[in-house]
């Protein structure tokens, strides 16, 4: 039995060396290479590479991002460590210079997963004794969040 997936490469395999890019690696893992906060900014446009200039060289690319409205230069302020990511993402020095250029951003990165709105235990009874509903379910969701052992702040996580 066949895997999709080896159809699914080849029927896309023209259009991703179109843009230059030689697989979905670098798309299909963007978040994951530049991190959450970067990859809402920018995405990924083209490469476009360069022809060595001697015998034994290996091309360098120009890695054009496309910046979400009026983010541009957050993005080109983040370019070097962009295009060490990348490289390190890679394995060799493959981006040498990343152009930003200011638009709609192509997509979005996925939703964060939310957490279940009823906690696992039981309220408090000083929660239990209230009478306004929609108090006790957010004193109750406090409670929860209070107990898990899940980090609570951005600089935990």
């Amino acid at each position: 039995m066949e895997t999709l997936d080896k159809h699914f490469r080849a029927l896309t395999k023209a259009v991703f060396e179109k843009h230059g890019f030689q697989s979905a690696d670098l798309l299909s893992h963007w978040s994951d290479i530049v991190g959450t906060d970067t990859a809402a900014l920018a995405v990924p446009e083209r490469i476009s590479w360069s022809r060595p200039t001697n015998k034994g060289e290996t091309p360098s690319g120009t890695l054009t991002l496309k910046s979400a409205p009026g983010r541009a230069l957050d993005v080109q302020y983040k370019a070097d460590l962009i295009r060490e990511r990348i490289n390190a993402y890679l394995g060799h020095a493959a981006i040498a210079r990343i152009k930003v250029l200011p638009g709609a951003a192509a997509f979005a990165p996925a939703p964060k997963p939310t957490a279940a709105t009823a906690p696992a235990e039981p309220a408090p009874p000083a929660i239990a004794a209230l009478e306004d509903d929609a108090l006790k379910q957010a004193l109750s969701r406090l409670s929860a969040g209070i107990r898990s052992e899940k980090p609570r702040s951005p600089q935990g996580q």
